[in-house]
């Protein structure tokens, strides 16, 4: 499928499996130039403590790469440099 087909699938899948809503959808580039997208989730636990998870995705004409982080939303958010960090220097070569 293309990139508009495994987004949905993914978000369907968050959604339904995990309780996990859509917060934002990122614009995201990797090392080599190739442009893809990055899915912002949030959720609350049983105890109340909001989660977050991104899954970032990069579709060629040979391979899908799915990059995942996830934790707590104070993790996340101190860690967001090096997460960005992280999927700016991926090639999917």
């Amino acid at each position: 499928g293309d990139m508009a087909f495994w987004l949905r699938a993914i978000e369907n899948r968050m959604r339904d499996r995990g309780g996990y809503a859509l917060i934002e959808t990122r614009d995201v580039k990797s090392a080599n130039g190739v442009t893809g997208k990055q899915l912002r989730f949030g959720h609350d636990d049983e105890s109340n403590k909001p989660h977050l998870y991104y899954i970032t995705l990069f579709v060629t004409d040979a391979a899908i790469f799915v990059l995942e982080a996830g934790g707590s939303k104070e993790l996340m958010t101190s860690q967001a440099t090096q997460i960005d960090a992280a999927v700016a220097g991926f090639r999917t070569e």
